[in-house]
């Protein structure tokens, strides 16, 4: 029987291994990840989803992934006789601008979960406008990695001179790493808030997504502050 083709179409590194390579990447570059045993046929078909021509095509670009990685992977999220031979598995990766969040959408999929969508990252950090108008940070209280949020619940308190500052988070899910470079020399947050954030979570929603705003609204939303 012929294999089904998935094609999961990425913004934004996710899982797979393959992180380190799409976070070394430039606004608009892209990445490829393929089987490594397909045939010349189903490499061509997996191509042509993505819309990318073979013709003086940068090697470099595609990477490829073993049935035994995508068994390290897929394992207890998916039946082991299901992986690597029900289909065909392709990651698309495109760098958008910063600030434009994550972005997902999949094709030919009926049996993937909300657990493997939660193997995405959020990294929560604030805004330089926020530290301009916060002035001094002193020092930092956040969440500990394993706590569970609530999406709109206060989690990070920055301490001023002389008040405290509360922020809230802005999906529900896990913390999973905490700056704590950050944490503890709070000054780096005036030198480059978005270099250096402050947590990083598995989020529960994707839906919740939709809910924050994107550099440009953000933009907008301040200009009218």
């Amino acid at each position: 029987m012929k294999k089904r083709f998935i094609a999961l179409f990425l913004a934004a590194a996710m899982i797979l291994g393959i992180a380190s390579s799409a976070l070394a990447m430039d606004e608009n570059d892209w990445r490829i990840v393929i089987g490594a045993d397909l045939t010349e046929e189903e490499r061509a078909e997996v191509f042509g989803m993505f819309g990318i021509v073979e013709d003086g095509l940068d090697e470099r670009k595609v990477l490829t992934v073993t049935n035994e990685e995508e068994r390290f992977y897929f394992e207890g999220k998916l039946p082991s006789n299901e992986i690597g031979y029900r289909s065909i598995s392709s990651i698309y990766i495109r760098a958008l601008s910063e600030g434009s969040g994550i972005r997902v959408s999949t094709h030919n999929i009926n049996y993937c979960t909300d657990e493997m969508y939660r193997s995405v990252l959020a990294t929560v950090g604030i805004t330089d406008y926020l530290t301009e108008e916060l002035v001094a940070i002193q020092s930092i209280d956040m969440p500990l990695v394993g706590d569970e949020l609530e999406m709109d619940t206060f989690c990070i308190h920055l301490h001023l001179a002389k008040r405290i500052h509360h922020l809230r988070s802005p999906l529900s899910g896990r913390v999973v790493e905490i700056n704590k470079d950050v944490q503890d020399n709070p000054s780096l947050l005036h030198l480059d808030p978005f270099k250096n954030w402050l947590y990083r979570m598995e989020f529960d929603d994707p839906d919740e997504l939709e809910m924050l705003m994107d550099i440009n609204r953000y933009t907008r939303f301040i200009d009218q502050l």
